[in-house]
């Protein structure tokens, strides 16, 4: 079960769609992965900004971005080097997660938006408008965050009520009390 993520995606969803947060996907604690960091972590957008430059630097850059950071981890136990993403992991993001978050990029979630979204709107958020060429930035736009959450929940609602069901299930067959 993924509780404490699928509350923080309701929460900055819930912030976006009320402009109760601002959007930057060039800031590292306003971007799409930012800002539900930030949530999942309990940190403002500056303070998670002040430790991800900190990390940067640790990475020996000047500012990395999410998906080289996310990338820097232990060899060994594949468990994430910085305290950052070691929280994330334990809240319900893995490595793919975050970097999929970043760039809008999970293909379930892209599958579902394009299943339940009406047609036109399709057109405009996977084309960046009536427009024959695709918006290869499509993930920088906060409207497109917005979709991407919804269908993200959307998925996560249901896999949590699926793994109930199973447990249900499996005590029945066990001829345990529900």
């Amino acid at each position: 079960m993924k509780e404490k993520l699928l509350a923080s995606l309701e929460m900055v969803l819930k912030n976006l769609k009320e402009q109760k947060i601002g959007y930057d996907w060039s800031g590292h604690g306003t971007c799409n992965l930012g800002l539900v960091a930030s949530c999942l972590l309990g940190k403002s957008p500056h303070e998670l900004q002040n430790d991800f430059d900190i990390l940067s630097h640790g990475m020996g850059r000047d500012s990395a971005d999410w998906k080289e950071a996310v990338s820097y981890y232990c060899p060994l136990t594949g468990l994430s080097s910085t305290m950052i993403f070691r929280r994330l992991q334990i809240a319900g993001l893995n490595r793919e997660d975050m970097i999929n978050l970043e760039y809008l990029s999970d293909p379930l979630v892209l599958k579902r938006i394009l299943e339940c979204t009406p047609f036109w709107k399709k057109w405009f958020i996977l084309l960046g408008g009536p427009s024959p060429f695709i918006n290869k930035h499509y993930y920088k736009e906060e409207e497109n965050l917005i979709v991407y959450l919804e269908a993200w929940i959307e998925l996560i609602k249901e896999e949590n009520f699926a793994q109930n069901v199973d447990g249900i299930l499996k005590h029945i067959e066990q001829g345990q009390q529900v």
